[in-house]
């Protein structure tokens, strides 16, 4: 359920003109700390949809993939350079959210 508010937000909000980014506060000293959390959030909320080892071992590339897609789609629309600090960051949200998605299942049992 989460997922379907936060993956199409996050387009969203990426492909929003800078003034607007600003305004909304999605650039300047907590930019790096919104995508760790946006895409820590995006892969708990993947890796809780299913029990399967390799189901999420798919949706964690799969959040990996709409990362840098997102970022991509920045760089193309707004012609400026790819944010590659920015790939790193959304890897480690993932990274992490994957993690804590998977620790939380098999505390569950």
């Amino acid at each position: 359920m989460l997922a379907c508010f936060v993956f199409p937000a996050t387009v969203v909000l990426s492909l929003l003109p800078n003034g607007e980014k600003t305004a909304l506060h999605t650039k300047g000293r907590f930019h790096s700390v919104g995508h760790f959390v946006i895409f820590g959030l995006l892969a708990y909320a993947a890796g809780r949809t299913t029990r399967s080892v390799q189901a999420r071992i798919f949706l964690f590339a799969g959040v990996l993939l709409f990362g840098f897609g997102v970022e991509l789609a920045e760089h193309l629309t707004y012609k400026a350079a790819l944010e590659w600090t920015d790939v790193l960051i959304d890897f480690l949200g993932v990274l992490v959210g994957t993690l804590i998605a998977f620790l939380g299942a098999s505390s569950e049992g």
